[in-house]
């Protein structure tokens, strides 16, 4: 199924609201926000539906904060 215009522009502008990519580009991305909006804690939900790979999502990610 194709998206129409409507669709599209919807997806889109979720994608924009969403950080993804290589453990470098999440890295990256989220020290940019943290420094653009000051905070102080940062909430992560992970939307992977098979639960491995989910698993695997938060380990690498976990990783990134141990060093």
């Amino acid at each position: 199924m194709e998206l129409g215009e409507r669709e599209r522009a919807y997806l889109e502008q979720t994608l924009k609201g969403q950080i993804h990519g290589t453990e470098r580009e999440v890295a990256v991305a989220l020290d940019s926000l943290v420094a653009a909006s000051g905070a102080d804690e940062v909430l992560v939900t992970m939307n992977t539906y098979d639960l491995g790979r989910r698993l695997d999502s938060y380990r690498r990610l976990a990783a990134l904060f141990r060093g």
